[in-house]
C-alpha cells in the first residue's frame, strides 16, 4: 500500500522536532511573526466582501432557533456547522458586519500558521516554508475568510495530527488529546468523520509495518483509536436527534459522482493550495507534478516513516478511496482540505531537501517559492476584484430600474441572495423563477454560470395564454463574479423583443 522505502526500520517521530532551535532563534521568531501578520492581513482583507450563499443560508436556518442548544438538533442539514452556527446565533444580533461574522475563521486561519510550522519543523527551513505557504495559500485564505466551520476544522485537524504522532510513540495522554480534538472538530464540519478514518488508515499502515502481523496491527489501532470513537459519539447523537426531530437529514445540493469531476476537484485543490491560479494547464498537470515531488519526499530518510505514510494516504490514498467509493459532491475542492494540509507539509519538506543541496538547487527552490507566492497573491487579488460586490451590485442595478421582477436559470442560490437583499433593501425584489408567460415576463434575467462563455443574447422559453410557446430574447448587460470555489458568477440580462416560435 505504501512505497517500498517506507518499509524500513522504524524511525523517530517528527513530534520532537524543534523548528526554532539553534543560533537563529531570534531571526526565526521574527520571521514567524511577520508571516502571521501577513496571513492575518490577507484574511482580513479578503473577508471584506459580501456574504456567500451558504453563509446566508446558515443565518436563515437560525431564524426559528430560540435557544442556542436547539442548534444541536433543530437544524438537520449539511449546511449546519454546529459550533459556527452557535457563534452566529450570538454574533448576528450584535452586528451584521461581515468581518465580525467571519472573525472565528480569520483567527483560526492565522493560528494555523505557527502550528503548521511546528508540525513541519524538522528544521528551520521546513518550518518557515510551511508557515509561508499556509499564510499565503489562496485555498486556505479563502476558507479562512468566511463564516463557516472550515478554518476551525482545519486548525483542529492539524492539532489532532500532532497529537496522533505523539500517541504513535506512546506519549502519555496523547491519544486522549487526539480524541478530544477530533471530537470538537466534528462539530465544526462533518467531514471530520472521513478525516478520522484517514488518520486511522495511516496509523494502521504504520502498525502493520512495525508489527508485521495483521492481528497485532488491528489490536494496536483499536487501542489507539477507541477514545476517538467515543469522542465522535456526541456529534453522531446530534445527527440522530436532528434526523428524528426534523424528519430527516437534508443535503442542499447533490451532484452525482463523476470521475472527471472528482479528478478536477482534487486537482483544483492542489493548484489553489500551492499556486493559487486556476489555469487549466496547471489543473491538468497538478497530479503528475505532485507525484514527482512526493516520490522525492517519500524517499527522504530524515522524515519519519509515519509522516511519509501519512503523505501517501492523504495525497494518493484519499483520491483512490474516492474513486472506489464514488461519493456524490466529490467535485468540490473544499472537501479535500485535509489533503491541502499534508500537501503543504510535503511541499515544505521538499523545499528543505532542495535547500540543503545548496547551489543551483537552492536557487531553484527559492525561485519556485517566490513564483508560488506571486501566483497566490495574484489569484487572491483577481478573485477579490471579481467578487467583492458581485451579487449586491447586480441586485442594486435591478433595484434602481422601474421593474423589480427577476427570472433565473438556477433559483436555488438566487432565491437566497434575493431574500437576504430584501431584508435590508428599501425596494424589495421579486424572483419569478423560470415558468413565466410571454405577456408577463420579467424584465431581468440572471444566469448563474460555471463556464467562461458570455453569450450576448440568450433565448428563454415561455408560454402564451393560448397554450403556445414563445422565446423571449434577453441581452447581456453585465457580468459579476468569477467562477472559483464557491462564489457565484452571474450574467445579468435585460429583456429585448420576444421572438415567436411557430
Amino acid at each position: 500500500m505504501v512505497p517500498a522505502p517506507l518499509t524500513g526500520a522504524a524511525m523517530t517521530s517528527d513530534t520532537n522536532r524543534d523548528p526554532i532551535s539553534g543560533p537563529g532563534d531570534a531571526l526565526s521568531a521574527w520571521a514567524m511573526a511577520g508571516l502571521c501578520a501577513l496571513g492575518f492581513a490577507l484574511r482580513l482583507w479578503y473577508a471584506h466582501w459580501p456574504l456567500w450563499v451558504d453563509e446566508i443560508w446558515s443565518l436563515k436556518d437560525l431564524g426559528p432557533i430560540r435557544h442556542f442548544w436547539q442548534i444541536l438538533w433543530g437544524i438537520s442539514q449539511d449546511n449546519n456547522h454546529y459550533l459556527y452556527s452557535i457563534y452566529l446565533f450570538f454574533a448576528w444580533p450584535v452586528s451584521h458586519n461581515e468581518i465580525w461574522l467571519r472573525a472565528p475563521s480569520i483567527a483560526a486561519g492565522v493560528a494555523a500558521i505557527p502550528i503548521m510550522a511546528r508540525l513541519a519543523g524538522r528544521d528551520r527551513v521546513a518550518a518557515l516554508a510551511a508557515a509561508a505557504m499556509t499564510a499565503i495559500s489562496t485555498f486556505l485564505v479563502i476558507y479562512s475568510a468566511q463564516a463557516r466551520g472550515y478554518a476551525l476544522a482545519v486548525l483542529l485537524w492539524i492539532v489532532a495530527y500532532r497529537e496522533l504522532e505523539k500517541a504513535m510513540e506512546k506519549a502519555s495522554g496523547a491519544r486522549w488529546r487526539f480524541a478530544l480534538t477530533i471530537g470538537v472538530a466534528a462539530f465544526c464540519h462533518l467531514v471530520t468523520f472521513a478525516v478520522a478514518f484517514l488518520f486511522g488508515l495511516a496509523a494502521f499502515c504504520e502498525f502493520l509495518v512495525r508489527e508485521r502481523d495483521l492481528v497485532r496491527a488491528i489490536r494496536e489501532s483499536l487501542q489507539l483509536f477507541w477514545p476517538a470513537l467515543i469522542a465522535l459519539a456526541p456529534i453522531f447523537l446530534c445527527l440522530v436527534a436532528g434526523t428524528v426531530e426534523m424528519g430527516g437529514f437534508i443535503v442542499n445540493f447533490v451532484r452525482p459522482y463523476a470521475p472527471a469531476l472528482a479528478f478536477a476537484g482534487f486537482s483544483q485543490m492542489i493548484v489553489a493550495t500551492l499556486a493559487g491560479a486556476m489555469a487549466p494547464v496547471l489543473v491538468a498537470a497538478a497530479m503528475p507534478l505532485v507525484a514527482v515531488g512526493a516520490f522525492v519526499v517519500l524517499r527522504e530518510p530524515a522524515i519519519s516513516r509515519f509522516r511519509r505514510i501519512s503523505y501517501a494516504v492523504m495525497l494518493f490514498g484519499f483520491p483512490a478511496l474516492v474513486f472506489l467509493a464514488k461519493p456524490p459532491n466529490s467535485h468540490l475542492p473544499r472537501y479535500y482540505l485535509i489533503s491541502a494540509v499534508f500537501l503543504i507539509l510535503a511541499a515544505a519538506d521538499l523545499f528543505a531537501i532542495l535547500w540543503r543541496k545548496s547551489g543551483a538547487w537552492r536557487a531553484a527552490a527559492a525561485a519556485v517559492l517566490a513564483l508560488l507566492a506571486i501566483g497566490n497573491l495574484d489569484a487572491m487579488v483577481a478573485a477579490k476584484e471579481a467578487n467583492v460586490a458581485a451579487w449586491p451590485e447586480a441586485l442594486s442595478v435591478i433595484a434602481a430600474s422601474p421593474s423589480h421582477r427577476i427570472g433565473t436559470n438556477f433559483d436555488f442560490n438566487i432565491r437566497e441572495f434575493v431574500a437576504y437583499y430584501n431584508r435590508f433593501a428599501g425596494k424589495p425584489l421579486q424572483l419569478t423563477g423560470s415558468g413565466f408567460r410571454c405577456d408577463n415576463a420579467p424584465e431581468w434575467y440572471i444566469v448563474e454560470s460555471d463556464t467562461a462563455a458570455e453569450p450576448a443574447m440568450i433565448g428563454v422559453d415561455a408560454r402564451r395564454q393560448d397554450g403556445g410557446h414563445c422565446t423571449l430574447q434577453y441581452a447581456l448587460g453585465s457580468t459579476y463574479g468569477a467562477s472559483t470555489f464557491f462564489e457565484s458568477r452571474w450574467l445579468l440580462y435585460r429583456a429585448a423583443a420576444p421572438l415567436e416560435i411557430p
